[in-house]
């Protein structure tokens, strides 16, 4: 044992008797405010959305809108082949939407 640190002796301790350092402890800085005392500092600042999330997020509310027009003529009755072709519908809207109607 170095500098009486630990057992003296590990026989009947249940242990190996070897001796870890406490990574827990803290030791005290010489600084001890890291961070400024401004506040303004800490100011959330909204970042601009990204431009291919919300292409993604409008080509999506097409999307949802086709299914829910298809499942409408499903239900009126419909069957089978659908009178237009969802890739034409879809351009469609996208189109309706650019124009903002």
């Amino acid at each position: 044992m170095s500098s009486n640190v630990g057992l003296t002796t590990p026989r009947g301790s249940g242990t190996s008797g070897y001796v870890q350092r406490n990574l827990s402890h803290l030791k005290p800085r010489d600084n001890p405010q890291p961070y400024p005392k401004d506040f303004d500092t800490f100011k959330h600042r909204q970042r601009q959305p990204d431009k291919d999330i919300l292409e993604h997020d409008r080509k999506r509310e097409i999307e949802v809108k086709v299914f829910e027009l298809r499942d409408k003529l499903e239900d009126e009755g419909y069957g089978g082949e659908p009178p237009f072709k969802s890739d034409t519908h879809t351009g469609r809207l996208t189109q309706q939407q650019g124009r903002g109607g």
